[in-house]
């Protein structure tokens, strides 16, 4: 389902990491730059004269999700990783930068550090430890490539994508939220939900996906019939130490699965309850459109708006209340369809998977949408490639972007 009317363009994204660049905007200051590849910086740390306890620095990555690049920094400093602040998790498969916070670094040992996709620069010293959501948002530069279309057919649909952008796009989580190809963390936070507890770690363990090696499908199917130890043997690798965490202490207590699964770090871990209520927002506005059409946009009775009068969503929880009218009608039909209530939110066993409720803006702001050029494609042949930029608000995806733009499902 599409609310933009342009034509499809298609094609390909990320097919390098440098087609896809994330620059985080933070909440004073401008944006976080990124280096040219091949190109690194010294560390340059000026003197605490002040004797402020952050060292606030931005953090450029290719190729490495956050908590793995965190892990890293902490591991050098011979600290804990709580010391280190970030405002947001970036997409793992690009270029990345962002603004953390060191609380009170060794600076010897970080002037130390020295891996090879992770840079750190541009530091200042601070009084404050940048925490979540500690950002206005997020500057994309997005090459897309092997596109058919001649390049004045990709200008006009560019020129007229832009325009229909302002008012036409739905904020829907997109489908990193829902856990890369496997897309199971919403499935493994409705079964804590449903007080499932091993079914959910099990799930995690065990969901396959054919793109994934033919040992890894072993491993979990073996961690799916409980043969833990010798699914241990298989996770091998750096991306499955989370696999290995859980499966060692099942391997350890064959029957805690919530101390199996507190093997994650806590931050991680709420991911999945909050996967489950992203799942239910996307439900929302699907319902929302096949019940209102173009009047999608409009305030309807019962809507709540923010202070700023944008229309919000529903992010379930034991304390949500349901909205008046027939969009709470639609509310109740959701949850109806997946045989979950409000009070389930509420996960006695694992309360730190349990959700309170909130609200998120139904209409996803894109700011600068730009057509930056089109050239010939040296990775396709006889095809062309379009790099666009944009920004886009805190806890927006441009994935859904992408999506309405490119139009990859339609024939």
């Amino acid at each position: 389902m599409y609310f933009t009317t342009t034509k499809s363009i298609k094609g390909t994204i990320k097919h390098r990491y440098s087609d896809f660049i994330v620059q985080e905007l933070p909440l004073y200051g401008t944006v976080c730059r990124v280096l040219p590849e091949g190109v690194s910086e010294e560390y340059s740390i000026p003197e605490n004269s002040d004797q402020r306890q952050f060292l606030h620095c931005t953090m450029h990555k290719i190729n490495v999700d956050v908590q793995s690049a965190i892990k890293s920094i902490a591991l050098c400093l011979k600290c804990g990783k709580s010391r280190i602040g970030f405002a947001g998790l970036k997409d793992k498969r690009g270029v990345t930068s962002q603004r953390i916070s060191l609380f009170d670094p060794n600076l010897d040992l970080l002037r130390k550090f020295n891996y090879k996709q992770i840079k750190l620069f541009d530091f200042s010293w601070e009084n404050e430890k940048i925490e979540l959501g500690n950002l206005k948002g997020n500057s994309f530069t997005i090459i897309i490539r092997d596109i058919n279309l001649e390049e004045k057919e990709i200008r006009n649909i560019l020129s007229e994508f832009a325009m229909q952008t302002h008012f036409e796009i739905p904020n829907y989580f997109g489908e990193q939220r829902f856990g890369g190809i496997r897309q199971v963390t919403h499935l493994v936070g409705k079964l804590f939900f449903e007080n499932k507890t091993k079914e959910a770690v099990l799930l995690y363990l065990g969901k396959q996906h054919s793109k994934e090696s033919a040992e890894i499908q072993e491993a979990r199917e073996l961690a799916s019939k409980e043969r833990y130890l010798e699914a241990f043997k298989k996770f091998k690798g750096r991306e499955f130490r989370y696999e290995r965490a859980i499966l060692n202490s099942l391997i350890k207590d064959p029957n805690d699965f919530v101390k199996a699964f507190q093997q994650l770090p806590k931050n991680l871990m709420i991911l999945f309850p909050h996967a489950y209520q992203s799942y239910l927002f996307n439900k929302y506005l699907d319902m929302r459109k096949e019940k209102l059409g173009k009047d999608f946009f409009k305030v309807q009775k019962g809507d709540k708006l923010d202070s700023e009068g944008n229309i919000l969503g529903p992010l379930f929880g034991f304390d949500y209340e349901f909205s008046e009218g027939f969009l709470g009608e639609i509310e109740k039909q959701i949850l109806k369809e997946e045989n979950i209530e409000l009070a389930q939110f509420k996960v006695g066993g694992f309360p730190q998977m349990s959700v309170q409720g909130s609200y998120r803006p139904i209409k996803l702001d894109i700011f600068d949408f730009k057509l930056v050029e089109i050239g010939n494609d040296e990775f396709f042949e006889n095809r062309l490639y379009a790099k666009i930029s944009f920004n886009l608000t805190k806890n927006s995806y441009a994935t859904v972007v992408l999506n309405e733009l490119m139009k990859n499902n339609t024939e």
